[in-house]
């Protein structure tokens, strides 16, 4: 075989056998889809503020005061936050093990995220710190929270991230 075509048959075998370990996760679906699942563990990705909450945006084809005049026939904006809201405790009622994160930071615009105003809760309640501010979570720890400073430091670091 040319040398060429064993480097992509390779990567190829390699990616097949990567693909091997995912027969373990059952489910790997948006906060909506939590709704009555019943499971072991729940992993929830990306609490970020900005991300989940998402920015209630006005609608450009159906602004606000259009919505209010069709007389309760269109769901106020808000309606989708408080919807996304209730998704996600939903998700974190079905496992007795949570574990949840968010990225620290948006290489696309470098800039440093926050954690979620839905995710503020847990950490003041684990911390300890009822009055914590979402911009001094870093201030924090615990055996609770793993912090990766990014996502090649995660990978090279050696030891897996806690369960």
């Amino acid at each position: 075989m040319p040398e060429g075509e064993a480097r992509a048959a390779e990567t190829v075998a390699r990616v097949v056998a990567g693909l091997a370990g995912l027969g373990a996760v059952e489910l790997v679906a948006p906060l909506g889809s939590a709704i009555g699942l019943d499971a072991d563990v729940v992993f929830v990705v990306g609490l970020a503020e900005e991300l989940v909450p998402g920015r209630l945006r006005e609608d450009a084809l159906l602004p606000e005061r259009v919505r209010t005049l069709a007389l309760g026939q269109l769901a106020p904006l808000r309606d989708r936050l408080d919807r996304q809201h209730r998704q996600l405790l939903a998700a974190l009622a079905a496992a007795p093990e949570r574990i949840v994160s968010f990225p620290r930071g948006d290489l696309r615009r470098s800039s440093v995220r926050l954690p979620s105003r839905w995710l503020l809760p847990s950490l003041r309640g684990l911390s300890g710190q009822p009055r914590l501010q979402a911009t001094r979570w870093e201030s924090v720890s615990g055996p609770w929270l793993d912090d990766s400073p990014s996502y090649a430091a995660g990978l090279t670091r050696g030891t897996p991230p806690r369960p």
